[in-house]
């Protein structure tokens, strides 16, 4: 199997549009590339702190001060921080606190975090929090699942997943605020049971997973997590995947990681068990093993109320 040849190249929106098969149902949407003004746009101050953790010389104070610049951002940090979820001993009162006793990385993974809320913060928030909780609990198993497998020799980052996972169905919330009657016309068609890429196409002419990777192109996020947003994963290769990794791209395995969180994340509300997720999977014992494990280190129920405590 040739992993490169599942790697969709990210192709400008506009090409997707004006695409003669296309009809106009996609209007809204195009107005909204051809108009970057009106594109939902995470703050400076993420981005800078973004570049800053990618350097292996970063230092505390240099973040800190960064961060420092932006009040409402520092405040929300705080509020990520000191949530269940990190379950810290004691109240995190200052930024410098947070960086010194969290690290730099899951410092990076709550500025993303907040980022993507305030980037939407303009948007009815009824609207949009169900999505931005699926996406932060899909961060967080990806993040933790991705941990477990590096060990193993996939070719994967845990943070990198983690941002991947935060962002995966950012072009849902697109459809969902730029067009919301077809929004709602693509999820009731996927309560029924249809496949929501192909819903998408037929409504839209574009699949969301696209204009999640457009979108953080745009933002100016690395390379490899617009890439592997514009993948498109199904069952039959996350097995082929574990058959041998060593074939796989960081994007590919990335994209797999992420494929298997969020069907956890989006199921998680309606197990009654942690069992069940298992018992709904059609994979591989092997694949199966290391859900297992992943839920034993992550509390279902501990990471829904988390999730809710951010975004409602």
């Amino acid at each position: 199997m040739n992993y490169g040849d599942l790697l969709t190249p990210i192709t400008s929106v506009s090409r997707f549009i004006e695409n003669k098969s296309v009809n106009n149902q996609m209007c809204d949407l195009r107005k909204l590339f051809d108009d970057s003004d009106n594109l939902p746009s995470i703050p400076k101050v993420v981005r800078e702190l973004i570049s800053q953790l990618n350097h292996n010389d970063v230092s505390m104070e240099g973040l800190a001060n960064t961060l420092s610049n932006d009040q409402n951002l520092s405040a929300k940090v705080l509020r990520v921080a000191n949530s269940s979820y990190y379950q810290m001993s004691r109240k995190i009162s200052s930024i410098q606190e947070a960086i010194t006793i969290m690290g730099l990385k899951n410092l990076q993974n709550i500025v993303l975090t907040t980022g993507v809320t305030a980037a939407f913060a303009n948007y009815q928030k009824h609207k949009i929090s169900p999505f931005l909780i699926t996406s932060f609990k899909t961060a967080t198993l990806s993040f933790e699942l991705a941990k477990h497998l590096k060990p193993k020799g996939f070719p994967i980052d845990e943070n990198t997943c983690f941002i991947i996972g935060l962002l995966h169905n950012i072009g849902e919330v697109l459809i969902q605020v730029q067009t919301p009657e077809k929004g709602q016309l693509i999820l009731c068609r996927v309560e029924s049971g249809e496949q929501r890429k192909v819903v998408e196409r037929d409504v839209l002419g574009i699949s969301s997973n696209v204009l999640s990777a457009q979108l953080a192109k745009y933002w100016q996020l690395p390379e490899v997590v617009y890439e592997t947003l514009a993948m498109d994963i199904e069952h039959h290769d996350i097995v082929s995947f574990y058959e041998d990794s060593s074939l796989a791209s960081e994007e590919f395995a990335s994209a797999v990681i992420v494929y298997i969180s969020q069907h956890i994340a989006r199921h998680s509300d309606d197990m009654e068990s942690e069992s069940d997720i298992l018992e709904n999977e059609l994979l591989s014992v092997m694949i199966n093993q290391d859900i297992k494990e992943l839920l034993e280190r992550i509390g279902l129920k501990q990471l829904n109320v988390a999730a809710r405590e951010i975004f409602e």
